[in-house]
């Protein structure tokens, strides 16, 4: 269950890259990406700078990248990243930390705590 989870955050970002929430159907990744790529095709640039046309060439790639990626899962994963798709990408990252991490995390807040009991002691004597 947790690598299909990490595999869907991985492809977060490309369901971002397109404009379409995460799970999206087929045909609306499919819809996003034409249009897309009718803005940032190089034939629509040539009269840009140099530097423009260059970046607009890279995201024009990326985003076939990421229409690649989407379109290569298959129905089940793309299921599974609809039911994901309910909960924020940090609750999803939330839920990857380790235990320990967790567990750190709270003795550093009660540390901090002890620390400003201790100060608060002493400033009232």
């Amino acid at each position: 269950m947790r690598e299909k989870r990490l595999f869907h955050l991985r492809h977060a970002a490309d369901y971002e890259r397109l404009g379409v929430p995460l799970g999206a159907p087929r045909k609306e990744i499919e819809k996003a990406y034409r249009k897309l790529m009718l803005t940032l095709h190089p034939d629509k640039h040539r009269s840009k700078p140099e530097e423009e046309r260059e970046r607009l060439l890279r995201r024009y790639d990326d985003m076939r990248t990421s229409y690649d990626k989407l379109l290569a899962v298959d129905e089940e994963n793309i299921q599974e990243t609809k039911i994901l798709g309910k909960r924020s990408h940090e609750e999803e990252l939330e839920s990857l930390i380790p235990e320990e991490e967790k567990r750190m995390d709270e003795l550093k807040r009660k540390v901090e705590e002890a620390k400003a009991k201790v100060l608060s002691s002493l400033a009232e004597k």
